[in-house]
């Protein structure tokens, strides 16, 4: 048999299909670092309001205290009922999930129920002493109280008769961040600086401390070094990090809350957008490579055309050919999703 010469047609048919791979290929390069710095931007912008939802949210939470305070200051203070009664009526605002008073002697008062001994954990003379502040106690945790809490002294005769607590649930902050685009893989973080703790997990089912993160290394052109720098000086900042479990990375922005010594990070998980990005451009592929084989076997088209309905979920997709010589329609083909 003789061997037949490739068409010239064909081999244009073939530089096409590797000019196209080439190109598609420097494409997807470039959208990756055009969409990486777009959500190092979105991110930026993001973690700010965050922040700013947090220093709000506390500065409400100290106006409330203070407002309670001014009306417990004419209570019976030897009538332990009649304070529980004040504390349940006036419980309840914002992220204050409930108020409780701290007695001399370290006695808790809750709004109902027996006092509570908080002798080791909580400090009457060393709490009355800072003022309006929020504080932060592992060990109230472990004896089901509230970790986090609002503090500020109630003045009685000239004399601190309690110090009004507010507990402070700061998983109620999650309902009301902005920025929702982000959806589920959006993922929240309050850390309070002196002791590195999370005050505010939506990830992990426990809060974990920062040092339990060592092993996360910063992917090339970013630094750990950096990240704690801007962490102990209350800095806003991005970084990405490499997590060999999940295998992927997490684009993370932070930023500093005023109201408190803390900072709040949110992490973006990449590996969905990256398979989102790996679907448009197989997608685009697929379509091309039936196009330039369409001139020689036409049930191409239709292939081509059922990716692209199955793609953008289109009940009807069709080509309309229009010869170039006489101008007239020679015709259509198409196809229709079920």
């Amino acid at each position: 048999m003789k061997w037949k010469k490739p068409s010239k047609r064909i081999w244009t048919t073939l530089f096409l299909l590797i000019a196209l791979g080439a190109t598609l290929s420097i494409m997807t390069t470039v959208y990756y670092h055009v969409e990486r710095d777009r959500c190092f931007r979105r991110l930026t912008g993001y973690v700010d309001q965050v922040a700013a939802v947090v220093d709000q949210n506390l500065e409400e939470s100290r106006n409330y205290l203070e407002s309670v305070a001014e009306i417990m200051k004419c209570s019976d203070w030897t009538d332990d009922e009649t304070l529980q009664h004040q504390l349940d009526v006036l419980s309840g605002m914002g992220i204050v999930s409930q108020l409780e008073l701290l007695l001399p002697g370290d006695q808790i008062l809750p709004p109902n129920g027996d006092r509570i001994d908080a002798g080791g954990l909580l400090s009457f003379e060393k709490e009355a002493e800072e003022g309006f502040h929020i504080s932060f106690h592992q060990g109230l945790a472990q004896q089901s109280l509230a970790a986090v809490r609002a503090c500020l002294p109630v003045e009685k005769d000239g004399e601190t008769a309690a110090v009004l607590c507010g507990s402070l649930d700061l998983e109620r902050l999650a309902d009301v961040f902005p920025g929702l685009d982000y959806g589920t893989e959006m993922q929240f973080f309050i850390i309070e600086k002196e002791t590195r703790q999370f005050l505010l997990d939506t990830w992990h089912e426990h809060p974990a401390n920062m040092d339990e993160l060592q092993d996360r290394k910063a992917e090339k052109g970013y630094s750990r070094e950096q990240f704690t720098f801007d962490f102990s000086q209350g800095n806003s900042g991005v970084t990405v990090f490499r997590s060999e479990k999940a295998n992927e990375n997490f684009y993370t922005g932070y930023a500093p809350v005023h109201e408190e010594d803390w900072t709040v990070q949110d992490i973006q998980r990449e590996k969905l957008e990256s398979e989102q990005n790996l679907k448009n451009v197989t997608y685009i592929l697929d379509v091309e490579q039936n196009l330039f084989f369409a001139h020689t076997q036409p049930e191409h088209f239709r292939d081509a055309l059922q990716a692209i309905a199955s793609f953008t979920t289109a009940e009807v997709a069709f080509f309309w050919g229009i010869s170039l010589l006489d101008k007239a329609a020679c015709g259509a083909a198409g196809v229709q999703n079920s």
